[in-house]
């Protein structure tokens, strides 16, 4: 499949699985985001070329998202985490598995996920201590 082939997706999509699809690129990201803005809730994602500006550009456009999967994205970094805590208010589900850039220091930003229930962060090697109390801090994320 090539990303090409994700222009034409059914608008009204409520899930999209391509949790298995590493040779995924920005391309994709873009028609997903842009073809199924309003009704997608759930999206699984691999991909090692995927990067900042795709994630930041679903963020901002798919805001009905409940649950999203970034597993194996070596390329993003923290802001595309940043935005899309600052965008994907309805997320309750984020696994930004083997993400290896992440350190998910967001440098003061205030953050507010509540409706935040499953954080999977396995495999992000940089991710420290004092990262995580800001993310768990009552004043930034419950």
């Amino acid at each position: 499949i090539t990303d090409k082939a994700f222009q034409y997706l059914p608008i009204e999509l409520l899930q999209l699985d391509l949790g298995d699809c590493p040779q995924l690129g920005d391309e994709a990201v873009l028609h997903i985001a842009n073809r199924c803005r309003a009704t997608l809730q759930s999206l699984k994602l691999a991909g090692k070329a995927l990067r900042d500006p795709s994630i930041i550009h679903l963020a901002r456009t798919c805001l009905q998202l409940r649950l999203l999967e970034l597993v194996g994205c070596e390329q993003i970094s923290d802001v595309s985490v940043l935005a899309i805590a600052r965008h994907l208010l309805l997320l309750t589900t984020l696994n930004l598995s083997q993400c290896k850039k992440l350190t998910m220091d967001m440098r003061g930003e205030s953050v507010r996920m509540e409706n935040l229930q499953n954080l999977d962060l396995s495999r992000c090697l940089h991710v420290t201590d004092a990262a995580m109390q800001q993310w768990l801090s009552p004043n930034v994320l419950p």
